[in-house]
């Protein structure tokens, strides 16, 4: 009947502290170093996939280095952003880089706060979740020193199915034929030695990824230490793609005197990326090479070589088969020049520091004081030399150098920031019965942002040798700077009456300078409460019951990621000519925007009411949820009359987003003896998001990647909810054109595509725009088993998402089907004629656009449901006795799988991909071949000494 004390016991790190689990009345889930430690990925986002219930982690890209995109409880903001706020050894980070950069193995633990209650004391920032990280300190002993280190070879996990030279030649052909258009000759009678190049095994290949990690801890009662250094170097599987990452972490405490201690925090980091411009980096290219290597390997033609036998790269520009007709796109050109000859490379030195001093006033009474820093510098150099072809010199070769093509650029961007805390802390308990928590405070933070950008000006290059900024003859500069500050108060109480009836309250009241002068203090309040029934007589009968928890919340928290100076207005250059003639040009100044001084956060109030079961001495322990998160205020650019006299907009709180779901998480010790241990943990998490409402209760509309109006806002709708015209089929032979619907601009013929008329009009046009479908999943799951048998150990985990959909934009320019681009092979099943139909789906090749092939439609929308096998890993520990002869404490081989195989009805690399990543625009699911994911297969070993 008695519970598992030691689970009950667990310490949890909350808001400004930590409480027990069983005195715990908020939704907080916790992963321990032990679950990331068979995990060897590059950050520790990676290593939260699919262990954390209400919380959907997706891997939206796989170049190195690169972070998940994390949302807990769905995607409430339009404009302000849906990260949650990441809280690092008790520092509110600026960002999710510093987050990123640290390694896995420093993490002693991870907590999600994912209700309001729960995030409510950190106000303002709160209302996304809060991942709170605390890394490992040392302990009173003898010093322990452990050595980490893996090697791993990554390749790409899965590739697209594309044409090949036969059914390319044909498609290419009968397009031109159709139009009326002349083919290339070659076309007729292929030469025998006709290249066929896979451009895909061309820019793709295996790629080293490896670790070292050396740590020692121990102290004694006076002063404890952990002290850690790291090396982690990944290559991308993408040519020319790379991460490097150096990181030192010092944490030490030290007992001053009976009633003081200190500790402080030191975590420096340098990483070193070499970049390409491909789809979703968000990486603010500084300047325009017109090419991703990736999208270039999807659409060019497989009958090119890579290169010329004069050593050019060949392109439709110089290819001697592809002159004189207007077969194939006169600007495609393969992708591997770009990693021969375009340089981009960044570095990030990054700090934090955190310092604390807590005076023990009276027993039970605490007053602690901590000061930090956060300092970011990233770097940026660019170089494009004159040997490399671009969309403004499509002729630049090796044998043709252009010194006007000659580009580069540099980009220096800093940030920095600094946080003052103050609490006072009180404890106390009455009786057997009462135990109070109460906590209040004062902080401050304030950051600074700057950045500079310098570009060589074109064609003022005499040579390419210096391959940076330096060898232009003139360069320009752009100059950012921003500020913000914030102050808060802070107070919480907590109450346990017995360790059975549960109360805590929360209040902060923000103060931040993003907002409008009107509007510049908020207050977020919250409160919630549990009832431990397993502790009540009336259950001690129930043996079956070794745990039972109820509880509920509600609480608001906020959101203020909008930058700095939304609320105000902006002017930018502006010259204007006076006089007759040509004038004489007065410069000036105008405003592009218009100011709001009632601008304010948006506002998440939150309801959640939780159950926590515990059954057979917690040999099975279910964890349930089910919430309500309405978020109001929402902050969105809302477009101006021109009558006002500025062709910009206002940043206003324009309406209501709802997320409401189920979570669900259980854990099983399936067996447990002596030798042989098995534990099973599955979490499914279910969620429903709807706009509620916006002001003008109109559509907002967004565009991308040639698709106008593709993504649509609108009440009764989830966020981002694809639009366009839902194809039918494909009109067999005339009869069906007839009898159907067809295009209302130019009409529809044989073998064009047919749409749905939505109005029932006998036309399809701008009227039958429907919704397509939503991309944000219905439910995501995950499920980790690990077993262990005398020093073996296996772990596996596995993911899952269902019933999300993805914008495959990269098909667009095959879709044309023109006969331009390569494209998959599926539109080798195309209609030829009537008595050759094809697979009723994909329509005939014409080098004429007809019947709107070139629209928005359900054509570029796909299931992005998916199974992960995330990962595998199969261990070994060397019995003791064998150890000890080397003079170890423990010694473990293993090897690892990541990524090793994805089940998917989606064509494209990744079902995840989301090309607009962390962006504020509710843009998701988009792909327009956005990098891919890699299959990893590592060997690691881990000493203790």
């Amino acid at each position: 009947m008695v519970a598992d004390a030691q689970a009950l016991n667990e310490v949890v790190v909350v808001g400004y502290g930590e409480q027990s689990r069983k005195a715990l009345s908020t939704a907080v889930s916790s992963v321990s170093s032990k679950q990331l430690k068979d995990i060897p990925v590059a950050n520790p986002a990676q290593a939260l996939a699919a262990q954390v219930s209400g919380v959907n982690i997706a891997q939206t890209g796989g170049q190195p280095g690169a972070a998940p995109v994390i949302r807990i409880r769905g995607v409430g903001s339009l404009g302000a952003g849906n990260s949650p706020l990441y809280v690092v050894d008790g520092y509110p980070l600026a960002g999710a880089d510093n987050f990123n950069q640290i390694n896995p193995g420093d993490i002693q633990s991870i907590e999600v706060l994912k209700d309001a209650a729960a995030a409510a004391i950190y106000g303002s920032r709160g209302g996304n979740g809060v991942i709170l990280v605390t890394t490992k300190r040392g302990t009173p002993g003898k010093t322990r020193i452990n050595f980490n280190t893996f090697v791993g070879v990554q390749n790409i996990a899965r590739k697209i199915p594309l044409m090949n030279n036969v059914q390319f030649i044909d498609f290419s052909k009968e397009s031109a034929v159709n139009a009326g258009l002349k083919y290339y000759a070659f076309y007729d009678n292929p030469p025998a030695d006709l290249p066929q190049t896979d451009w895909q095994d061309a820019i793709y290949r295996q790629a080293l990824m490896t670790q070292q990690e050396l740590s020692a801890s121990g102290g004694s009662e006076k002063i404890r230490y952990h002290v850690s250094g790291s090396y982690l170097k990944q290559e991308g599987i993408l040519k020319a793609t790379e991460f490097e990452r150096f990181t030192l972490r010092a944490n030490l405490e030290a007992q001053l005197s009976k009633r003081v201690r200190a500790g402080v925090v030191l975590a420096p980091s340098l990483t070193n990326t070499k970049y390409q411009t491909v789809a979703g980096t968000n990486d603010a290219s500084v300047i325009a090479v017109g090419t991703d290597p990736i999208a270039a390997a999807l659409v060019m033609p497989s009958l090119f070589p890579e290169r010329l036998p004069n050593g050019d790269y060949a392109n439709t520009n110089n290819y001697p088969l592809t002159q004189g007709a207007n077969s194939i796109s006169p600007n495609f050109r393969g992708p591997t020049v770009q990693f021969d000859q375009y340089r981009d490379r960044g570095s990030s030195p990054r700090f934090l520091a955190n310092s604390f001093v807590e005076w023990e006033i009276i027993p039970d009474l605490s007053v602690k004081t901590s000061f930090g820093v956060e300092y970011n510098t990233d770097t940026r150099n660019q170089f494009v030399p004159a040997t490399m072809p671009s969309n403004t010199a499509p002729t630049a070769n090796i044998s043709n150098p252009l010194v006007n093509n000659i580009a580069a650029a540099k980009r220096l961007n800093t940030s920095s920031n600094w946080l003052w805390e103050n609490t006072l802390h009180y404890r106390k308990t009455i009786g057997a019965d009462h135990s109070f928590d109460l906590l209040a405070g004062y902080t401050a933070q304030s950051a600074v942002g700057s950045g500079n950008v310098i570009t060589g000006v074109n064609g003022s290059f005499v040579n390419d040798l210096i391959t940076n900024i330096s060898g232009a003859g003139t360069t320009t500069a752009t100059n950012s700077y921003s500020k913000n500050n914030l102050v808060s108060w802070l107070g919480r109480v907590n109450y346990s009456y017995k360790d059975k009836y549960l109360l805590s309250a929360a209040l902060r009241r923000d103060g931040s300078s993003r907002f409008g002068a009107n509007n510049r203090y908020a207050t977020f309040p919250s409160v919630s409460a549990a009832w431990r029934l397993s502790e009540e007589n009336f259950m001690k009968s129930v043996a079956i019951i070794s745990d039972l928890k109820i509880r509920g919340s509600y609480g608001l928290t906020g959101n203020n990621n909008i930058g700095n100076y939304a609320s105000q207005s902006y002017a930018t250059q502006a010259n204007y000519a006076f006089g007759s003639g040509a004038g004489n040009r007065v410069y000036g100044y105008a405003a592009t925007n218009i100011a709001n001084a009632g601008l304010t956060w948006e506002t998440n109030q939150q309801t959640d009411l939780g159950l926590e079961l515990g059954l057979w001495k917690d040999r099975i322990s279910l964890t349930a949820d089910v919430y309500q998160r309405l978020t109001t205020g929402l902050l969105n650019n809302r477009n101006v009359p021109a009558t006002v006299g500025i062709a910009g907009s206002v940043l206003e709180n324009i309406g209501k987003i709802e997320n409401k779901g189920l979570e669900l998480s259980i854990t099983s010790r399936n067996v447990s003896g002596r030798d042989l241990n098995w534990t099973t943990n599955g979490n499914i998490s279910f969620n429903q998001n709807r706009v509620v409402s916006l002001v003008t209760d109109k559509p907002i509309y967004y565009s991308a990647g040639g698709f106008t109006n593709y993504a649509i806002v609108i009440p009764g709708m989830p966020l981002g909810e694809f639009y366009g015209y839902r194809q039918i089929g494909v009109f067999r032979d005339q009869s069906e054109v007839d009898a159907g619907a067809t295009w209302a601009s130019g009409g529809s013929k044989p073998g064009d595509i047919k749409y749905e008329d939505v109005n029932g009009d006998g036309k399809i046009n701008a009227s039958d725009l429907t919704y397509l479908g939503n991309p944000l999943p219905k439910f995501t799951y995950g499920l980790t088993n690990t077993l262990s048998w005398k020093g073996f150990d296996l772990n596996i985990i596995l993911q899952g998402s269902q019933g999300n959909k993805i914008w495959a934009q990269w098909l667009r320019s095959g879709y044309f089907f023109n006969g331009n681009a390569n494209t998959i092979t599926d539109v080798a099943n195309r209609w030829r004629s009537p008595s050759d139909p094809g697979n009723g789906w994909q329509p005939r090749a014409t080098n004429t656009a007809s019947g709107g092939a070139n629209n928005p439609s359900s054509r570029y929308v796909y299931d992005a449901s998916f199974l992960r096998i995330r990962t595998v890993s199969f261990g070994y520990s060397l019995p003791s006795e064998v150890i000890k002869r080397w003079k170890f404490e423990q010694a473990r081989l293993y090897v690892s799988g990541q990524n090793l195989y994805t089940f998917t009805k989606y064509i494209g690399y990744n079902p995840e991909a989301n090309d607009n990543g962390n962006t504020t625009a509710p843009t998701y699911g988009y792909d327009s071949a956005s990098y891919p994911l890699a299959r990893t297969i590592t060997v690691g070993l881990n000493l203790g000494f």
